[in-house]
């Protein structure tokens, strides 16, 4: 009931926060975006495989701390570059959204239908992202969950109405 109470504050939060106008846009944003993805390739495969610390310091660790060491550097997921860091607010935004309808009741949620559908479609057929499409793939199940738990209660509550008139 207290996360209710805030569900209008953090949806409109997540919806129309505020917009980092610092970042400016390649001129040739394929070409620009082609260069970034390969950077990021070499750069995130260097830093799961522990490439670039000194000779000397690598002869000293054994195996298991290398090994140790490999599997904390996987677990973490990797260096998020700042090419990536719109698309990853925007995906965690998206999971925030999905959460809040995972947790609220349909009637709250409701009123934002009409912004949360488009939101879904346009996220999975435009964003090249894939945080972002799988973002917006959690946030179509949790639409289609809230729209089950609402016809659910609807039907609960006709059948209540139903039997009520029956016995009458």
């Amino acid at each position: 009931a207290a996360t209710e109470e805030y569900v209008p504050f953090l949806v409109d939060s997540m919806l129309n926060g505020a917009e980092n106008n610092e970042r400016i846009a390649k001129s040739d944003g394929s070409q620009g975006r082609k260069d970034d993805q390969i950077v990021i390739q070499r750069e995130t495969t260097k830093y799961f495989s522990g490439a670039g610390t000194d000779g000397d310091e690598e002869e000293e660790q054994s195996w298991k701390e290398k090994m140790k060491e490999q599997d904390i550097r996987v677990k973490t997921g990797g260096p998020v570059f700042d090419t990536e860091e719109d698309d990853v607010v925007r995906s965690i935004r998206i999971s925030v959204l999905a959460e809040l309808l995972s947790v609220s009741s349909p009637s709250i949620m409701a009123p934002y239908c009409r912004v949360l559908v488009p939101l879904v479609v346009d996220a999975l057929h435009l964003d090249n992202s894939r945080p972002v499409s799988r973002a917006a793939a959690l946030l179509a199940r949790e639409l289609y969950g809230c729209l089950l738990r609402e016809s659910q209660h609807l039907e609960t509550i006709t059948a209540a109405g139903s039997t009520n008139q029956t016995t009458s």
